[in-house]
């Protein structure tokens, strides 16, 4: 159990780009937005890691407050960290469908979005039941959106 804390409490703080003390921030650049659509991607897969032992019975559902908070403050930024032209840096894995098909896009987010606050309002009612099912749902928008929006990573050899 302290584990999973840990790795959420990690994967959280790991999700901020780094602030520069020599200046006052500047807009993000389609870098610094790569990096924070992976690291919320990063925070993502932890938090529904952890999320998922814990609704197996693996802990209190009340562990899960912060990180699904933070999961929630995620999937309501999520479409912001997608301006046009931050899909053109190398190690953007984000579709060009994206930016063509903005509706679909922003549907898809929004799924996301309310499939978390699901997860938020189980958490608080203490209902294993309704975490159980929302992060059924939760993890159903993820996919639905990088099946869509997603480039796939390159394989490895072997895999």
């Amino acid at each position: 159990m302290k584990r999973i804390l840990f790795l959420l409490s990690a994967a959280c703080l790991a999700t901020g780009v780094a602030a520069r003390a020599d200046a006052p921030p500047a807009s993000p650049s389609p870098e610094d937005l790569v990096a924070m659509r992976k690291g919320g991607m990063d925070m993502s897969t932890a938090v529904l890691a952890g999320a998922g032992a814990i609704a197996n019975g693996d802990g209190p559902l009340k562990a899960l407050a912060l990180p699904v908070r933070g999961l929630v403050n995620w999937a309501d930024a999520l479409p912001s960290t997608f301006p046009a032209g931050s899909g053109d840096v190398a190690d953007s894995r984000a579709k060009p469908e994206i930016w063509s098909d903005w509706a679909g896009f922003t549907a898809r987010a929004e799924e996301f979005r309310r499939a978390t606050g699901a997860m938020q309002a189980a958490v608080a009612a203490n209902d294993r039941d309704a975490l159980v099912s929302a992060l059924a749902s939760t993890k159903a928008a993820c996919k639905g959106c990088h099946d869509s929006y997603q480039i796939p990573p390159a394989r490895r050899p072997g895999d």
